[in-house]
């Protein structure tokens, strides 16, 4: 069976991301660092704007730590456990 899983919960960075990457996830959610990040912002706008400069920074750091280890795309982590 071709099953595809989503990393949710506790994820808070992409160092997280790499974790559930790792177990066997296809795609993380980022909601603990969503809701997290907007608990105390009222102004929809700076919501949008908080989040949108989170999730590139996130995706800058994840494609440098790739880079780093000569992984050329996410899908080559999933399932692949660091001992």
């Amino acid at each position: 069976t071709n099953l595809e899983l989503i990393g949710v919960g506790g994820i808070y960075e992409w160092s997280d991301s790499i974790e559930f990457l790792r177990a066997g996830a296809n795609a993380v959610q980022f909601s603990s660092a969503y809701n997290s990040k907007i608990a105390t912002v009222t102004r929809q706008e700076d919501i949008a704007s908080i989040l949108s400069s989170f999730l590139i920074d996130q995706k800058q750091k994840l494609e440098s730590y790739l880079g780093r280890k000569g992984i050329k795309s996410v899908t080559e982590i999933v399932g692949k456990i660091e001992r």
